[in-house]
């Protein structure tokens, strides 16, 4: 059976969302380059800022743990990837060392947590522009129809992927369009007549922009 390349794009991005949620697995024994590199983090200016201070307030928070005499750290050998709490455990014999690290890592999502959401936000902005841009492309171009699901780069694979939703909305019985009616007056601001409107709310995208009239 061979596969469309609507159904291979919706497939490759399934792909794609099941690799950045296994890539968190090797984090917990500290194998970061996955998240690193691959959200990214690194050469990412929106992650700039807690990329530099979170470490620092970490360090600090630590270092005053120990100056203070709350927390002893004893000259024990560790592998690099002991996980957390584990190796906390193992430097200071003690719940506090985990207790410590527990806190540490709660703090450090916190931080890190505005600049995800702003990271997703605008990329969410990226990905519904590219949609709209495409759209316009395929009611105000018709020769470009066929060419633009035939591109190999990220319009080409949006536009798959537009394909692909609409044909599994309307093969599967779901509602993915909607039929609404556009009043129209007369110079009087009598309702004259009506303009029925093929609507299109995409899952990902939101409303898109009229199909037909």
């Amino acid at each position: 059976m061979t596969s469309s390349p609507a159904s291979t794009s919706e497939s490759g991005s399934l792909c794609l969302s099941w690799r950045q949620a296994w890539s968190c697995v090797p984090a917990v024994f500290n194998i970061n380059e996955l998240l690193m590199y691959g959200l990214p983090i690194v050469l990412n200016s929106l992650y700039l800022i807690p990329f530099i201070c979170v470490p620092l307030v970490l360090c600090l928070l630590t270092l005053a743990a120990v100056e203070s005499g709350w927390l002893t750290l004893h000259p024990v050998a560790l592998m690099w990837t002991t996980p957390p709490l584990l190796s906390g455990w193992m430097l200071t014999d003690s719940w506090r060392g985990v207790f410590l690290q527990l806190r540490e890592i709660c703090l450090s999502t916190a931080l890190y947590l505005p600049f995800v959401r702003r990271a997703e936000a605008e990329r969410k902005k990226r990905e519904a522009e590219a949609a709209h841009v495409i759209m316009q492309t395929i009611l105000c171009n018709p020769p470009a129809r066929a060419p633009l699901i035939r591109r190999h780069d990220e319009v080409g694979h949006m536009a798959r992927g537009l394909l692909s939703g609409l044909r599994d909305g309307l093969n599967h019985g779901c509602q993915a369009l909607s039929l609404v009616y556009q009043p129209m007056h007369d110079r009087e601001g009598r309702v004259a007549g009506v303009e029925a409107l093929l609507r299109w709310h995409h899952a990902r995208y939101g409303a898109l922009r009229r199909l037909s009239r």
